[in-house]
């Protein structure tokens, strides 16, 4: 998500100061706007604060406040509503989303009988991208509906493309996948039509994003590469290394770790080289799942770090941006006393004074919230720290426990097991040596061995179920079922559906493991006739149902609370939940979901 509203903005910023044209540098349009005459300084405003609008943002709202009545003394709705939409993407830019749909609103009103209609689309889209970034889709999609129909109607092929290509990331948002394809796919056609090859690149960059989100992962890294290709060719290194970082993000959810990390070393390196500190933050923290899902776990430590370093780094950044925000705005207010000052003695001290008062309560007020904000992100990513150390030393444990409970199964199954076995071999040997009374106590004495063998045996098959590792979670399942119909009365059925693919082996394992315990304790203490187990397996997470008609429990009981919380810590280091349902004489419910990790 980080990237996707990235590259939305560097687009945005790249339509804004591709639309139109300008001869003069931003040193010579502030000259004009200073000494030119009233209409020059009109034209040289409209075009200085398109420019402003994305970086000077108390510069452009200033020289908007002045330029307006100048456009309303000449009638010029065209202007007047151009520089109500620049001051109106500087506050969206600082974050004054109210001020900027005021600004907005005001164009649209000049603009709705106006003969200019696409300025009104332009207007449109602003508004829509203004409720995209609120997150009131269903709004940002109505306005985008409007700049479409105006643009449709003009056959505005470019403006078209764009409404295709930022509506789609709304659907995108709101989960409509087809319908983002859809219109990515037809921002990608109107922009090959008009052979702007950096528009097609983002519309392709859209495209291998949406499909990695829905699990179609080779289909989205064919668009990636397309779109990398073009970028390579129009030497775009910022959209290089986004898309970069996407093509790390896909190979990550498929599962191919290796690509994943040399897709994100990549963007890094370009990354550095652009001081991209945002982006490096996102590769990093990437980088740290990548190195924990192949259990590198030092690699994970370390990148983990490398991204909390550069987090604390750009908050700094940001704070003291709007440190100095506030107090360019202090400057200019100064400024702006003086010059009153010079007219009239007794006003300008007034100013001074009401002027000094706000500027330090302001400064005041950003301190202690720059402080707090502070120690509020200290203290989260402490919390944040602690606990993912938890979780990979809990991964840690926990596997360390399956190996050893393997490796005991192991010697129990090859040691202990073919000891027994080798001296019921001897024993046998004496059975037709010894008088016929003593044969009873023999016969007996093999009994005795044959039962510790099988004993051996279904103890080693519990603590590490071979059809397990070598068939996985289904076959495992089934031939554990089998088994307990053999011993029990009890009906238990099993229902699996949705698995034509191995599963993570640390999955398969939690799984297994709390199939086995849930049952085991239906028949050990629930007094239960029938237990159901139900897994299904979706395109990105699985299901566990497990039931009995049996006594139920307290959840709320100490000694239940032990083996809940086993099972529920399992669950979760695995990314998933688990839920049990019971009271005391109605049955036992355990539902469990867990995210889809294939075996790589």
């Amino acid at each position: 998500m980080f990237k996707k509203r990235n590259s939305i903005v560097f687009f945005i910023i790249y339509c804004l100061l591709s639309c139109y044209t300008y001869a003069q540098s931003i040193d010579s349009l502030r000259a004009v706007w200073n000494n030119g005459t009233e209409l020059q300084k009109l034209k040289s405003s409209v075009h200085l604060t398109k420019v402003l609008s994305i970086k000077k943002f108390s510069e452009t709202i200033q020289i908007t406040e002045q330029a307006i009545p100048i456009a309303i003394n000449q009638k010029d709705t065209s202007s007047w509503a151009s520089l109500l939409c620049s001051k109106g993407i500087a506050h969206y830019f600082s974050g004054e989303y109210d001020q900027a749909a005021a600004c907005y609103f005001d164009a649209v009103a000049l603009l709705e009988n106006n003969v200019k209609s696409n300025q009104l689309a332009e207007v449109y889209e602003l508004i829509a991208r203004l409720y995209r970034k609120t997150n009131e889709l269903t709004l940002a999609l109505d306005y985008y509906q409007r700049a479409m129909l105006i643009y449709s109607k003009k056959n505005d092929k470019r403006g078209m493309a764009t409404i295709y290509n930022e509506s789609g990331v709304v659907y995108e948002y709101q989960k409509s996948y087809d319908i983002a394809i859809y219109n990515y796919k037809q921002s990608l056609s109107l922009t090959e039509q008009l052979n702007d090859e950096a528009a097609s690149a983002y519309a392709l960059s859209n495209l291998g994003t949406v499909y990695r989100l829905i699990n179609q992962f080779s289909l989205g890294e064919q668009y990636l590469k397309h779109a990398l290709s073009i970028r390579h060719q129009l030497q775009d290194t910022f959209a290089i290394a986004l898309n970069l970082s996407d093509l790390g993000l896909i190979y990550q959810a498929w599962g191919k770790f290796e690509k994943s990390i040399e897709a994100f070393d990549e963007s890094n390196t370009i990354a550095h080289q652009l001081n991209y500190k945002d982006l490096l933050s996102a590769n990093y923290k990437n980088l740290a799942l990548v190195y924990a899902s192949i259990q590198k776990y030092d690699k994970a430590f370390q990148y983990q770090n490398l991204h909390k370093a550069i987090s604390d780094s750009i908050f700094t950044e940001q704070r003291a941006a709007q440190v100095a925000e506030l107090q360019t705005k202090y400057e200019t207010q100064k400024k702006d006393i003086a010059i009153a000052e010079q007219a009239n003695a007794l006003r300008r001290k007034q100013f001074q004074l009401v002027g000094a008062l706000i500027s330090i309560l302001v400064l005041v007020i950003i301190v202690l919230l720059w402080y707090n904000q502070i120690k509020l992100k200290q203290k989260a990513l402490h919390q944040q720290n602690l606990l993912e150390k938890q979780v990979l030393t809990n991964q840690v444990m926990m596997e360390a426990e399956e190996k050893e409970r393997k490796r005991i199964a192991q010697e129990l199954h090859d040691g202990v097991g073919q000891q027994l076995s080798a001296a019921k071999l001897n024993l046998s040997a004496f059975q037709n040596k010894l008088p016929f009374e003593q044969q009873d106590s023999f016969t007996r004495m093999i009994q005795l061995v044959d039962d510790a063998v099988k004993e051996v045996r279904q103890i080693s098959h519990n603590m590490m179920p071979g059809a397990l590792q070598k068939q996985g979670l289904k076959e495992a399942l089934d031939d554990f079922i089998f088994k307990l119909r053999q011993a029990t009365t009890v009906s238990i059925e099993l229902e699996v559906i949705g698995f034509d693919k191995r599963l993570h082996a640390t999955t398969e394992t939690v799984l297994y493991r709390v199939v086995q315990e849930s049952v085991n304790n239906a028949l050990k203490h629930a007094q239960a006739n029938i237990i159901s187990i139900q897994l299904v397996g979706h395109d990105d997470y699985i299901n566990l149902m497990i039931q009995d008609d049996g006594v139920g429990f307290d959840k709320n009981n100490s000694k239940n609370g032990i083996g809940l919380k086993n099972l529920t810590s399992r669950v979760e280091l695995i990314g998933g939940t688990i839920e049990f349902d019971s009271t005391p004489g109605n049955g036992t419910t355990v539902v469990v979901n867990v995210p889809v990790l294939l075996s790589i």
